[in-house]
């Protein structure tokens, strides 16, 4: 996914890491936390996972477990 700098700092602002890690996510080095997988997600109308590494096999339960509680947490 290319991302012009200017919209990629609004974007790492956004979700609240670097520009910097953010590259990093797209350029597939390294792997978003649920949360700010989720929240890219949100962002750019996109599914969450694809910003988990698809050779992290236990990425994918760990992020629908920590969203499953995040849910759980916003309901009080």
């Amino acid at each position: 996914m290319k991302v012009k700098y200017g919209q990629q700092r609004r974007l790492a602002e956004t979700v609240g890491v670097s520009p910097q890690v953010l590259n990093d996510y797209l350029a597939g080095r390294c792997n978003a936390s649920p949360r700010q997988a989720r929240r890219l997600g949100e962002v750019t109308a996109t599914d969450p996972f694809i910003w988990l590494l698809p050779d992290d096999l236990d990425a994918r339960p760990a992020a629908v477990a920590a969203w499953a509680t995040e849910e759980s947490e916003g309901a009080d």
